[in-house]
């Protein structure tokens, strides 16, 4: 393991191969669904996308506010790594919340709209749903069906009324 300072200054880490996730799969079968982190700047990132596929990974983990140049998720330099996604029959998977990117303003629902829109057949699923705007992130959902929200930390704020009734909807 590694760290090293992301664009927003905090340390992350970095440096958990395709290998090791192969590890994790093959020891406990059934279990875990490997999805790989990409760089979308990485020259070698195509091909990344492909070795994780015949991995048997099931997505590929694109964080363009914490890649090695901070970027929105509609960057035009993302893509091709989105299309190379879909072209491998992939998920996509990113963060969407209040802390990510420079500014509030990289926490964008549009972004998810554009990119569902040039990869309809690619399956994207929004960790922790965009929040605060899970609503508008809903209903970029509603629109596109290969759109998903995960909403996972933003239960837990105590300002959040949750209950055992709470019904989940999801995208068939």
């Amino acid at each position: 393991r590694t760290t090293k300072p992301s664009p927003q200054g905090r340390e992350k880490e970095m440096n958990v191969s395709c290998e090791d996730l192969l590890d994790i799969m093959k020891a406990w079968t059934g279990r875990f669904a490997g999805i790989s982190a990409v760089d979308p700047l990485d020259p070698a990132a195509a091909e990344q996308v492909e070795k994780a596929a015949d991995m048997g990974m099931i997505g590929i983990c694109v964080e363009p506010t914490r890649c090695t140049e901070c970027m929105k998720l509609n960057d035009p330099r993302v893509f091709p790594l989105y299309k190379s996604i879909e072209r491998a029959g992939l998920l996509m998977t990113t963060t969407l919340g209040f802390n990510t990117g420079k500014n509030t303003s990289w926490n964008n629902t549009a972004f998810v709209e554009e990119i569902s829109e040039l990869c309809p057949e690619m399956p994207i699923l929004i960790t922790h749903a965009c929040w605060p705007f899970v609503e508008e992130l809903g209903a970029v959902a509603m629109r596109h069906p290969n759109v998903y929200l995960v909403p996972d930390c933003y239960l837990f704020f105590p300002f959040i009324s949750t209950s055992h009734e709470q019904v989940m909807l999801f995208n068939d």
